[in-house]
């Protein structure tokens, strides 16, 4: 797995292209662990900020590592707020807001959890499911647990769901 990682991101800053960039976002918040996810997201901090659409991508990655980096986390949601990127500012907001939520209301139930199973799960999904977990009350709720596995099969989420939200 380090082999790809390396070889993704070296190809990537290579080109100097944002849409590189993006995909070894997407391709580092399905498969690295927290830390190294947070690790990548610092190292390029100037480069993500400077363009909004990467601001974005990189905000919503963000709701994956509040439960293992609270505070830091926290300070780089505060500095997405900050920006007055009004997509971005949006974005955190909400995330912060997922994590209090005291139940699912039935839109964000229906969206996370279509009557028609999605396979595969799609990771701006998942980044929205990892936003609602940081949510104590939402991780320790049976029925949200039960539909949480119902819907999500793929090996690496199952994984991230049991090692960073307990969801097993």
């Amino acid at each position: 797995m380090q082999n790809i990682d390396a070889t993704l991101v070296a190809a990537s800053f290579k080109r100097k292209n944002p849409a590189d960039f993006y995909s070894v976002l997407w391709f580092k918040a399905k498969y690295d662990h927290a830390e190294e996810l947070l690790k990548f997201i610092k190292k390029y901090q100037n480069l993500w900020q400077a363009d909004s659409f990467l601001r974005r991508q990189v905000t919503a990655v963000m709701g994956r590592l509040m439960i293992t980096n609270n505070k830091e986390i926290e300070s780089l949601l505060y500095t997405q707020i900050s920006s007055g990127i009004a997509n971005t500012v949006s974005l955190a907001n909400q995330i912060q807001r997922f994590s209090n939520v005291d139940r699912l209301d039935g839109r964000l139930r229906f969206y996370l959890f279509p009557k028609n199973i999605q396979r595969p799960y799609p990771l701006p999904k998942f980044m929205v499911l990892c936003s609602v977990l940081n949510s104590e009350k939402i991780r320790i709720d049976n029925d949200a647990r039960k539909a949480i596995l119902e819907h999500v099969k793929d090996p690496y989420y199952r994984k991230w769901l049991d090692v960073e939200y307990n969801v097993n």
